[in-house]
């Protein structure tokens, strides 16, 4: 997203902000770095993953005694005032007494049909709103008395202390307009991967490596959801070939499609445990995994050669030569794997567990 701070940046100072604030949720393009030097807009360095309603929380609390009105908005996100000619006199002309809270409506643009983002200016480049009931988006921006507010914010509003109170302004006073989607590629990886989860959630990766060698391999994706027909369209896009999507399988059947692959690759790094492809092992089917903590315990040991860095292409096609080599005796060593995690061994596992505390329990003097 740097490449919108220098625009983003240069419009609101000209609109009345007096201070800019950037959260930098782990970005990889030296946001910090490149916009380190400037007094009026300071970046908070922000690593920690869905925690968008802690770094509002943050701000409000962080504001309370250097700022009077604090707006709370997204990084793409312009805000537009229509009866004067700042967002400072549209706040002024419409607080009172009471009024502790402003929230600005905001207008979503369309992506203009761009297959790669436009290095051009936002405000000029995206002029097309998109067609209603999309047009506005649900949730507005909102300006803030930040020492009026509960201490703790929600994603969109503040909790007002009594007897303050909030309004909406008309789109004739002022409103924003959210650039979210501003070309295929990042509406692809924005909205179908989604915020929170952008950098685990590898399916497109995934196609783009087999791209090379879509003759020597076949991807089922098994599964239904939003992301369907925008993933059908990338695929389209970049004419990849040999890819089906199998849609939803009733778990009674989802083994015959285990047993029937080379291998299971396995897109999600958040995998608190990875019953998947447990599931898989247990069908005999070896798992293509990436790297991760919890993976690296509980598979790394036993199948080294099938971990791969989301990264690293080269990896990848090398799990997937070395199943095609040994694929006889992954099988069995898959098998047998899984038997270690089966609900019997468990059971036993965690009675043997009990019964050591009740011994221990007898045995000790008090």
């Amino acid at each position: 997203m740097a490449y919108l701070v220098d625009e983003w940046y240069e419009y609101h100072r000209r609109v009345g902000f007096d201070h800019l604030i950037i959260y930098d949720n782990n970005s990889t393009d030296g946001l910090g770095m490149l916009f380190a030097n400037r007094a009026d807009l300071e970046i908070i360095r922000w690593p920690w993953r869905r925690s968008q309603h802690q770094a509002y929380t943050h701000a409000l609390l962080s504001t309370r005694d250097r700022c009077v009105w604090t707006l709370f908005s997204d990084l793409d996100v312009f805000i537009f005032p229509r009866s004067s000619n700042s967002v400072r006199s549209v706040i002024q002309n419409q607080a009172s007494s009471d009024i502790a809270q402003i929230s600005f409506k905001l207008l979503r643009m369309s992506h203009e049909n761009l297959v790669e983002c436009s290095n051009t200016s936002i405000t000029e480049t995206y002029i097309h709103r998109k067609r209603l009931p999309d047009a506005w988006d649900k949730n507005p921006s909102t300006a803030v008395i930040t020492s009026l507010a509960v201490p703790m914010h929600r994603i969109h509003e503040a909790q007002l202390l009594k007897p303050y109170k909030s309004i909406i302004l008309s789109s004739d006073i002022a409103y924003g307009v959210h650039y979210s989607d501003r070309c295929w590629k990042q509406y692809f990886f924005q909205k179908i991967i989604g915020r929170t989860g952008i950098k685990d959630w590898i399916v497109p990766r995934t196609v783009s490596i087999l791209h090379p060698i879509q003759d020597e391999y076949t991807l089922d994706i098994v599964g239904f959801g939003s992301v369907e027909d925008v993933l059908k369209l990338y695929i389209k896009e970049k004419q990849i070939k040999n890819i089906q999507f199998i849609g939803r399988i009733d778990y009674t059947n989802l083994y015959k499609y285990y047993q029937s692959a080379q291998a299971f690759i396995c897109t999600n790094l958040n995998e608190t445990y990875g019953f998947t492809l447990l599931e898989s092992l247990s069908c005999g089917t070896p798992i293509i995994y990436p790297k991760c903590p919890v993976f690296e315990k509980l598979y790394k040991p036993y199948f080294p050669q099938l971990e791969y860095d989301i990264n690293n292409n080269k990896e990848f096609i090398n799990a997937l030569k070395y199943i095609q080599k040994n694929d006889k005796n992954l099988r069995q060593l898959c098998r047998a794997h899984a038997c270690q995690y089966s609900w019997k061994k468990a059971t036993e596992e965690l009675v043997s567990l009990y019964q050591n505390i009740v011994a221990n329990h007898e045995t000790k003097i008090f």
